[in-house]
């Protein structure tokens, strides 16, 4: 209750708030108003052994992720991996081929095959011109003149072959001189070349077999290049020689028991 007078009014009705029922000021609002709870996605840290489920401090850095996880699908990571796997494919493939020449190919014949048609004018000087390489590939018709049934004799140090006198009395009536030639290993091409005179003036840098009919039996030199003076083959370069002096063909010639 509320007494009092103003003006002789007696003021003895009871005071009354006027401000309006369930209202609050807003200062008010604030201080009785309580944190609104907000729901979402929860976040999984993956330590549950953890106090309070909460991340250790990093120092301000951002968690580390776990190995490996987000380079499955990077495209560097899968790049390098498919090179690393070209590349040792590769050089299994190279081993194998290494391997493979290693073994004595003695599977077949060594054989002349000469090349019907006149090319002599047309092959180029140069042996390491990839005409030869498609000559060895796909050969002219021509017909094989000797193998290992015409052949006596392999000097090897002297590159040098020696006929048989059955082949020497057919092959004196061929006209070899300047008809090219193809060696063959069973049915693999080896080499090849041309016949020449060894006075001959062609500069020619690619296999010949020159023709010494001075003996009885015919013997066929053959030489790496075209070297019209007279000097021992055995003092040739080494690097020349490796042209036409072929592990697989001295192995062959050794089983034959016709290497010397």
């Amino acid at each position: 209750m509320c007494q009092g007078t103003f003006n002789g009014v007696d003021w003895g009705h009871e005071k009354e708030d006027l401000r309006p029922e369930n209202t609050f000021y807003k200062d008010e609002a604030l201080l009785h108003r309580r944190p609104r709870t907000v729901q979402g996605p929860q976040i999984q840290w993956g330590n549950r052994d953890m106090p309070n489920n909460r991340p250790q401090s990093t120092g301000g850095k951002p968690p580390r992720l776990s190995r490996g996880l987000g380079r499955q699908n990077d495209p560097y990571h899968v790049r390098a991996g498919v090179i690393i796997i070209c590349f040792v494919t590769f050089l299994c493939i190279v081993e194998q081929g290494r391997n493979s020449m290693a073994e004595p190919q003695t599977n077949g014949q060594f054989e002349i095959y000469v090349i019907a048609d006149r090319l002599i004018d047309v092959l180029p000087y140069s042996y390491e011109d990839p005409a030869w390489r498609k000559l060895l590939e796909t050969p002219p018709c021509g017909t094989v003149i000797l193998a290992d049934k015409d052949i006596e004799t392999y000097n090897w140090e002297d590159q040098e072959i020696i006929l048989s006198s059955s082949a020497s009395e057919r092959l004196s009536r061929l006209k070899l001189i300047e008809k090219s030639f193809v060696t063959y290993l069973g049915k693999r091409p080896l080499f090849g070349g041309s016949f020449i005179e060894q006075g001959s003036a062609r500069a020619i840098n690619y296999p010949v077999i020159y023709i010494d009919k001075s003996q009885s039996q015919i013997v066929f030199q053959l030489r790496p290049i075209h070297w019209m003076f007279d000097e021992s083959y055995r003092q040739w370069d080494a690097k020349l020689k490796r042209r036409i002096e072929l592990a697989d063909v001295r192995r062959h010639f050794r089983a034959l028991g016709k290497l010397r």
